[in-house]
C-alpha cells in the first residue's frame, strides 16, 4: 500500500468490482482514498500559497565594544518577494515598529509568519501582533538551520552582498532603513534583472553544421511576472 501509487489501486479494484464480480472492498476504498487525497491537496496548498514568510535577523558585528546594527529580512516562500529592514537593537522598542512597516509592502493576504528560535520574535508582544492580525506563527526546530534556509540564503545574497560584513553603528540604522524602503525593496522586487536563456543557431563559413548560442536575455522581474501572468 505504501509503495503502489492510490489511482493504480483504485483501478484493480474496481476491474475486481465491476468485471470479475468479486465482492471488494472498493467503495470504501474510495472514499477512504477521497479523503486522504483532499486532506494531502489542503495541506500542499497551505504550504504553497504566497503569504507565508521567513522572517531572520542579521547583525552587523559590534562597532567600538558596542553591538552594532540589526537588518530584518523577510522573504515570500513562494512569489519570493523580499523585504528588507533595519533596526538599532532587538528589543520591544525597537523591533516592533519596523516589522509592522515591513508586513504593508506585502501585496496579499499574509498567512504564516516563520523564523529561527531567537527571542526576537518569540515573545508575547509579537504573538500579540500576529493573533491580532490572524496570522499563523510557526518557528524552526533546534539545531536545525535548514528549517529556515530560505531566507538563510538571501541574507547572504542581498544583505551581505549590499552591506557587507563590516561592523556599522546602531545610531545609522534610521539612515539604513529610509534606504531600505526607498531603493533597496523597490529594487529587489521590481528592478533586479533576471536572466532568460534563449536558442539561437548560426553557421559559421567553415562550419559544416550549425552552431547553437545560449544568449542571456536580461528582464526585470516586473517584466516576467507580466509575461508569465503572475500578478505581484
Amino acid at each position: 500500500m505504501k509503495t503502489c501509487p492510490v489511482p493504480a489501486i483504485r483501478r484493480v479494484m474496481q476491474r475486481e468490482h465491476e468485471v470479475l464480480g468479486k465482492a471488494s472492498r472498493f467503495p470504501t476504498f474510495i472514499t477512504c482514498a477521497t479523503r486522504q487525497s483532499t486532506a494531502a491537496s489542503a495541506c500542499a496548498c497551505s504550504t504553497r500559497r504566497r503569504g507565508n514568510l521567513r522572517v531572520d535577523t542579521v547583525h552587523q558585528g559590534n562597532h567600538d565594544g558596542e553591538a552594532g546594527l540589526f537588518h530584518i529580512n523577510a522573504v515570500d516562500t513562494v512569489t519570493q518577494r523580499q523585504v528588507v529592514g533595519c533596526v538599532e537593537t532587538i528589543s520591544e522598542r525597537h523591533l516592533i515598529p519596523v516589522p509592522i512597516a515591513m508586513l504593508h509592502p506585502f501585496p496579499f493576504l499574509l498567512l504564516g509568519f516563520h523564523c529561527d528560535n531567537g527571542s526576537e520574535f518569540i515573545n508575547r508582544i509579537v504573538a500579540q501582533l500576529l493573533e491580532k492580525l490572524r496570522i499563523e506563527f510557526t518557528k524552526s526546530r533546534a539545531y536545525r538551520t535548514t528549517d529556515n534556509a530560505l531566507v538563510e540564503g538571501k541574507n547572504g545574497a542581498v544583505i551581505r552582498k549590499h552591506i557587507g560584513y563590516g561592523a556599522i553603528a546602531a545610531p545609522h540604522a534610521e539612515a539604513f532603513q529610509k534606504f531600505y524602503t526607498a531603493q533597496l525593496n523597490p529594487y529587489l522586487n521590481y528592478h533586479r534583472p533576471c536572466g532568460f536563456a534563449t536558442i539561437r543557431s548560426c553557421r559559421r563559413a567553415n562550419a559544416s553544421a550549425d552552431i547553437r548560442w545560449r544568449i542571456i536575455a536580461l528582464r526585470t522581474k516586473s517584466w516576467s511576472r507580466c509575461r508569465s501572468g503572475i500578478s505581484a
